[in-house]
C-alpha cells in the first residue's frame, strides 16, 4: 500500500535485512533461520542420496500481530496530508493511544515515504518524528505540573495566585502571560494557560519534587516502544538547573520531549496516574 504505515511497519534492504520500523524492530524474529542438510557425493560430485547425514528443516520467520488499527490509521494519516498541504509544512506527526492500556492504534509521520522505493526516499522522510523528534512542548506541559502539585497537596483546584497583571520579575528576570491576568485559581489558570500561574505552581513543589514527577510522568527517558530511533529527549539533571529553571520548564521551556512521551503523560493524568508503557507489537508466533 504504498506509503501507508511505512515508518511503522519499515522494510527490508536489498540484503534482506530489516532496516526500518518493525522490520528491523524484530528483524530476528521475522527473518526465520536457513536449514542444513549434510550430504556425501562421489569423484564426479554427484550426491549419494543414501549417505546423507544431519538433516535440520528450515524455520519460517515468526508472525507478527500490531495493535494498529488500520481504520484509525487512515484517518489519522489523511489529517496529517491535509495540514501539510494546508499549512505548506515541513513535517507532522501523530500519535494514537489507548489511554487504560498503552496500545498504540496508530502512528504516522510527515512526509512519508513508498516502502516500494525505500531507496529513493530522501533521509529525512524516512524519520520517525512521533518517536525520533525531540521539541519544546510548550503550555503542553503545564497539565504535568499542575497534576504534580495537586498529587503533593501543595495547592488545590481553589488556591488562587496572583498573576501580576500579566508581567512577573523573579530573581530579575521577566515572565509574561499572552493576556494579562490579576488573580486566578489553580482551575482557572490551567484552562487559561496562564504562564505565571503554573511557575508560582511550580515553586511550591521545588526544583527536586519537580523533577521527580517529570521524569516519573516519562520525561529524559525512551519509553520503549517496539520501534527503532526513539529518542530520550533532553531533561538535565536539577544539580544543572538554574534559579528560574523551575519557573521555565513548568511552561514548557528548556525541555525537550517526543510526541510519544507527551502523550504518555496525559494518558497518565487520565488513567488515574497510573502510567502505560506504550507498545505496538501485540503478539510473536511461530510461523511454522
Amino acid at each position: 500500500q504504498k506509503s501507508f504505515l511505512c515508518h511503522v511497519l519499515g522494510f527490508v534492504n536489498h540484503m534482506g535485512t530489516g532496516s526500518a520500523g518493525v522490520e528491523q524492530q524484530l528483524d530476528r524474529y521475522l527473518r526465520g533461520s536457513p536449514g542444513i542438510m549434510e550430504g556425501r557425493v562421489n569423484a564426479l560430485r554427484q550426491e549419494l542420496y543414501n549417505r546423507r547425514g544431519r538433516y535440520v528443516p528450515a524455520l519460517e520467520g515468526a508472525n507478527v500481530t500490531l495493535t494498529i488499527d488500520q481504520n484509525i490509521q487512515y484517518m489519522v494519516e489523511k489529517a496529517l496530508d491535509d495540514v501539510m498541504a494546508e499549512h505548506h509544512a515541513e513535517g507532522a506527526w501523530a500519535v494514537v493511544q489507548r489511554v487504560s492500556t498503552g496500545e498504540i492504534l496508530a502512528l504516522a509521520s510527515r512526509p512519508g515515504f513508498d516502502l516500494n522505493a525505500f531507496n529513493e526516499a530522501p533521509e529525512l522522510a524516512r524519520l520517525n518524528r512521533a518517536v525520533g523528534y525531540v521539541y519544546e512542548p510548550g503550555s503542553t506541559l503545564k497539565p504535568v505540573v499542575i497534576a504534580a502539585a495537586l498529587e503533593e497537596h501543595t495547592v488545590t483546584p481553589e488556591t488562587m495566585f496572583d498573576c501580576e497583571n500579566g508581567a512577573w520579575l523573579y530573581k530579575r528576570r521577566l515572565l509574561r502571560d499572552y493576556h494579562a491576568y490579576t488573580r486566578l485559581s489553580v482551575a482557572d489558570g490551567l484552562k487559561k494557560s496562564s504562564n505565571i500561574l503554573t511557575a508560582k505552581v511550580a515553586l511550591t513543589l521545588g526544583d527536586e519534587r519537580l523533577d521527580d514527577y517529570l521524569r516519573a510522568f516519562g520525561f529524559g527517558r525512551k519509553l520503549g516502544v517496539d520501534l527503532p530511533g526513539e529518542e530520550n529527549g533532553i531533561l538535565h539533571p536539577v544539580k544543572h538547573w538554574s534559579g528560574i529553571s523551575a519557573t521555565r520548564i513548568a511552561i514548557g521551556q528548556g525541555i525537550a520531549v517526543t510526541a510519544l512521551q507527551l502523550l504518555g503523560s496525559m494518558c497518565a493524568i487520565a488513567n488515574d496516574g497510573f502510567m502505560m508503557k506504550p507498545y505496538i507489537v501485540r503478539e510473536v508466533t511461530s510461523g511454522s
